[in-house]
């Protein structure tokens, strides 16, 4: 370990996949699930009602494009069908009042939660309509208890703000121990009920992800390890504390070689890697803007299908400890994409492009004439 360096930050890296490895297998996952891009970024442009229209080029008049919206308007009926967050009922754990009681009050605290959380963030319906239209959707979720609670982060003494200054209690006596216990965990549960229902929505994080922009790793059945790719605008990653200086410092080298100057539009790529026990974030120092034609995303994965990215560099990671992925996968019709070749798949979304298409062209000829 080198001297400047701390044996908490020894231990962050050592539980994180190597930068190395990260970008070696990056370029087998754009190849893999080059094919489902392609669908969705069709898919898209047909939900956007920004896809191509083809009109004759023998005419002597312009054709006057013209676009229905068919396939945007058959999905927003259908996600109108939806609520907009899932109702959760538990099965009380036996036939008693206490059981029965325990159930409903678990019932109503955790679809109070989930109601807290879409309060301000249709992450939700944004993913069902992701399912929708490319037959695939995913949500991130993680747990932040320190924001939502922040007396109760527990310090390197082994104790919160609420318990630290309350007794133990007496060694020698039993009872003297487990009432100060429960003194310790009334004072806990008095502390969230006096911050109230609004901070619920900070004890998870919760977020959308593009379906293009995730990539299992398809050698099994449950996907165990994902890979995420985010844009973030480059002012951010270097306002991060979290982040490591060393990254940012290769973020800085590749700002001087672009003369310095970095506009609100510039984003930078970053790798977020999940498995059921490390989330981590690396970064690709490489200054990317958005283009009219092509995606961020398709700008990245044609350029790194074929060769691993160089300089990638870890910029954070920890244990998160959940025992699954923090991905949430919401599979679309005939077993979505995480079915292998689905050559159904593909023919249900060809048949809805085809005929979007077909009635574009119509409308704009028959429009025009």
């Amino acid at each position: 370990m080198a001297e400047d360096e701390s044996p908490e930050e020894e231990a962050e890296e050592e539980h994180a996949p190597p930068a190395a490895y990260i970008a070696k297998v990056l370029p087998d996952l754009f190849e893999h699930w080059k094919e489902r891009n392609e669908w969705i970024a069709e898919m898209r442009s047909h939900a956007n009602v920004t896809n191509k229209i083809e009109v004759p080029a023998d005419t002597r008049f312009t054709v006057k494009p013209i676009h229905m919206g068919t396939l945007r308007a058959a999905r927003n009926e259908r996600l109108a069908r939806f609520l907009q967050a899932p109702k959760y009922r538990v099965i009380a754990p036996g036939p008693s009042d206490p059981a029965q009681s325990y159930a409903s009050k678990l019932e109503r605290a955790t679809n109070g939660l989930i109601a807290e959380l879409r309060r301000n963030n249709d992450d939700f319906g944004r993913t069902v309509g992701d399912v929708l239209t490319v037959e695939g959707g995913a949500m991130l979720w993680e747990a932040n208890s320190q924001a939502a609670w922040p007396r109760l982060t527990v310090g390197v003494d082994g104790y919160d703000d609420i318990i630290r200054d309350m007794p133990d209690g007496d060694p020698d006596d039993e009872k003297s121990q487990q009432k100060a216990l429960q003194a310790k965990v009334d004072a806990r549960e008095k502390y969230k009920r006096d911050l109230g229902n609004s901070q619920l929505g900070k004890l998870f994080t919760h977020s959308h992800v593009p379906y293009e922009c995730l990539y299992p790793f398809p050698d099994e059945v449950v996907p165990s390890e994902f890979i995420h790719i985010e844009f973030r605008s480059v002012r951010k990653v270097l306002d991060n504390n979290l982040f490591s200086d060393e990254a940012k410092g290769a973020l800085r080298r590749a700002m001087d070689a672009s003369d310095g100057f970095i506009s609100f539009k510039q984003v930078v790529p970053i790798i977020r890697y999940c498995n059921c026990e490390t989330y981590a974030y690396y970064l690709i120092p490489e200054i990317m803007s958005p283009q009219k034609d092509m995606s961020l995303i398709k700008q990245l994965t044609n350029k790194y299908s074929q060769g691993a990215p160089q300089g990638v560099e870890l910029l954070y990671s920890y244990e998160h400890d959940a025992g699954v992925p923090l991905y949430t996968q919401y599979i679309g019709s005939e077993g979505g994409w995480n079915s292998g070749d689905n050559e159904d798949l593909k023919g249900t979304l060809r048949s809805l492009s085809e005929l979007n298409t077909a009635r574009d062209d119509l409308a704009s000829q028959e429009y025009t004439n």
